[in-house]
Protein backbone atom coordinates (compact mmCIF):
# COMPACT_ATOMS: atom_id res chain seq x y z
CA UNK A 1 0.00 0.00 0.00
CA UNK A 2 1.25 3.55 -0.59
CA UNK A 3 1.43 4.42 3.10
CA UNK A 4 3.95 1.66 3.74
CA UNK A 5 5.83 1.62 0.42
CA UNK A 6 8.75 3.59 -0.92
CA UNK A 7 8.35 5.64 -4.08
CA UNK A 8 10.81 7.68 -6.11
CA UNK A 9 9.90 10.47 -8.53
CA UNK A 10 12.55 11.55 -11.07
CA UNK A 11 11.73 14.55 -13.26
CA UNK A 12 13.77 16.52 -15.77
CA UNK A 13 13.03 20.02 -14.54
CA UNK A 14 14.74 21.52 -17.58
CA UNK A 15 12.16 20.10 -19.98
CA UNK A 16 9.44 22.39 -21.27
CA UNK A 17 6.87 21.42 -18.63
CA UNK A 18 9.08 19.43 -16.25
CA UNK A 19 9.09 21.79 -13.26
CA UNK A 20 5.30 22.17 -13.23
CA UNK A 21 4.82 18.45 -13.84
CA UNK A 22 7.14 17.60 -10.95
CA UNK A 23 5.18 19.76 -8.53
CA UNK A 24 1.87 18.26 -9.68
CA UNK A 25 3.15 14.68 -9.55
CA UNK A 26 4.62 15.16 -6.09
CA UNK A 27 1.40 16.71 -4.79
CA UNK A 28 -0.70 13.87 -6.21
CA UNK A 29 1.60 11.17 -4.89
CA UNK A 30 1.61 12.70 -1.40
CA UNK A 31 -2.20 12.92 -1.56
CA UNK A 32 -2.20 9.16 -2.19
CA UNK A 33 -0.21 8.79 1.05
CA UNK A 34 3.20 7.91 -0.38
CA UNK A 35 4.88 8.93 2.84
CA UNK A 36 8.29 7.59 1.91
CA UNK A 37 8.60 9.66 -1.27
CA UNK A 38 11.99 10.63 -2.65
CA UNK A 39 11.97 13.36 -5.33
CA UNK A 40 14.79 14.07 -7.79
CA UNK A 41 14.43 17.23 -9.88
CA UNK A 42 17.13 17.13 -12.53
CA UNK A 43 18.64 20.13 -14.30
CA UNK A 44 18.86 18.30 -17.61
CA UNK A 45 18.80 14.97 -19.36
CA UNK A 46 22.52 14.40 -18.89
CA UNK A 47 21.89 13.64 -15.20
CA UNK A 48 19.28 10.99 -15.98
CA UNK A 49 21.48 7.86 -16.46
CA UNK A 50 23.42 8.28 -13.21
CA UNK A 51 20.34 9.26 -11.22
CA UNK A 52 18.28 6.34 -12.51
CA UNK A 53 21.15 3.93 -11.89
CA UNK A 54 21.44 5.06 -8.28
CA UNK A 55 17.67 5.00 -7.72
CA UNK A 56 17.14 1.56 -9.28
CA UNK A 57 19.92 0.18 -7.09
CA UNK A 58 17.82 1.05 -4.02
CA UNK A 59 14.88 -1.04 -5.32
CA UNK A 60 11.95 1.33 -4.71
CA UNK A 61 8.44 -0.11 -4.73
CA UNK A 62 7.44 2.48 -7.33
CA UNK A 63 9.59 4.52 -9.71
CA UNK A 64 8.01 7.38 -11.69
CA UNK A 65 10.10 9.12 -14.36
CA UNK A 66 8.96 12.14 -16.35
CA UNK A 67 9.96 15.21 -18.20
CA UNK A 68 10.75 14.63 -21.82
CA UNK A 69 9.86 16.99 -24.61
CA UNK A 70 9.18 14.34 -27.16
Amino acid sequence: TPSTSRAVLVVNGASRRGAAAAATAERLMRAQRWRDLEVHRLDGGAELPATLGAVVATAPDLLVVGGGDG
